[in-house]
């Protein structure tokens, strides 16, 4: 329905890439100077460990179904066409596995790979992200401007 809600407003589908790079730049730019913050106040966490109810305190909600991640799939599915509509929907069901068997097993990650590790990933993986954002910057700019 994405194609749809631009429309009724109007946006053209090269000014939403151009907002969501933007906004995938500045999480972006969170996870390599390693300044990420929990949404989430600190006695609100320590109440979810004591009374043991730390899965449902949605921690990693805001990166995995925010902003960046609608941006990405509204721009993905407007640019595909027939089978590659499928595809872009594969795509994003295989991500929705990955998550999940990620966070099934998110404490014997942290004990492999550990603190630094984490932090190392991070920083990668939000530079990663950078480059990303900044194609979808470009790509607007271009389909706006040629």
């Amino acid at each position: 329905f994405g194609e749809y809600i631009l429309k009724f407003f109007g946006i053209t589908l090269n000014a939403f890439k151009i907002a969501g790079g933007l906004l995938l730049v500045l999480i972006a730019l969170d996870m390599v100077r390693g300044h990420q913050k929990s949404k989430i106040h600190e006695k609100d966490i320590k109440h979810a460990e004591d009374v043991d109810e730390i899965a449902l305190m949605p921690l990693a909600t805001p990166l995995l179904a925010g902003p960046g991640s609608i941006t990405a799939c509204m721009v993905a599915m407007a640019g595909a066409e027939g089978f590659n509509k499928f595809l872009v929907l594969l795509a994003i069901g295989l991500c929705i596995i990955i998550t999940y068997i990620t966070l099934l097993f998110a404490e014997k990650i942290i004990e492999k790979i550990g603190k630094l590790g984490i932090r190392i990933f991070t920083r990668m993986m939000g530079f990663l992200l950078l480059a990303i954002a900044v194609q979808m910057i470009i790509s607007g700019l271009k389909g706006s401007l040629f």
